[in-house]
C-alpha cells in the first residue's frame, strides 16, 4: 500500500540469516528491506523477530506469543536451515513449518516462506503435496518457472506479487533458491 495512515506490519521471522548474525544490524537484509520500502515510500513497519541459531522447533515454540504481541500482516518466515545442518528429519522440519503457517494464516497475516537450496525446495514440495497453495515469485521468468515447475506452485515476477497475495496461502522466492 501506498502512505495510507496505518502501516501494515511485516513480521520477519528467522534465524541467524535474518538477525544479521556477524553483521552490523544496518548491513543486514532486514534493514535493508525497511531502507527500501521506505525509499519505494510503501507504507510498511517491519519488525525483526530473528534469532540465530533457531530451529524449527524452536520458532513453533515462539510463533504464538509472537504473533499476539506485533498482529503482522505479512510473516517472513526463514526457519529451516538449522535443522538441516543438525540433521533433522525434512518431514518433521515440513511439519514444524505447516504449523507455524496455519498458525500465522489464523492470525490473518499472509506468509511469505524463504530459505535457501535444496531444503526450501523439499519443504515447499511437502507444503504443496499437503494442499498448500503456493505461489512463487521472482525478478526473472526463467527462474519463476523452474522452481514453480519443481515445487507445484504458480509462477508470478516480484511486480505482480501484491496483487497475487489473495490467491495463495505461501509465497516462495525464485531468488532465495537454487533454481
Amino acid at each position: 500500500p501506498l502512505c495510507t495512515g496505518a502501516a501494515p506490519l511485516i513480521m520477519v521471522f528467522g534465524d541467524s540469516l535474518s538477525s544479521a548474525y556477524g553483521l552490523p544490524q544496518e548491513a543486514g537484509w532486514v534493514s535493508l528491506l525497511k531502507k527500501r520500502l521506505q525509499q519505494e515510500r510503501l507504507d510498511y513497519q517491519v519488525i525483526n523477530t530473528s534469532i540465530s541459531g533457531e530451529t524449527t522447533r524452536g520458532g513453533l515454540s515462539r510463533i504464538a506469543q509472537s504473533l499476539a504481541t506485533h498482529h503482522p500482516a505479512i510473516v517472513i518466515l526463514e526457519l529451516g536451515g538449522n535443522d538441516g545442518l543438525r540433521g533433522q528429519p525434512v518431514e518433521a522440519t515440513r511439519d514444524n513449518l505447516e504449523s507455524i503457517i496455519k498458525a500465522c494464516q489464523l492470525h490473518g497475516a499472509k506468509v511469505l516462506l524463504i530459505g535457501s537450496g535444496e531444503m526450501a525446495e523439499t519443504v515447499a514440495r511437502l507444503l504443496a503435496v499437503a494442499g498448500a497453495r503456493l505461489l512463487v515469485i521472482g525478478r526473472t521468468p526463467e527462474k519463476v518457472q523452474a522452481l514453480s515447475d519443481a515445487v507445484g506452485g504458480e509462477p508470478r515476477l516480484w511486480t505482480e506479487l501484491a496483487a497475487s497475495l489473495s490467491e495463495v496461502d505461501i509465497v516462495i522466492s525464485s531468488t532465495s533458491t537454487a533454481a
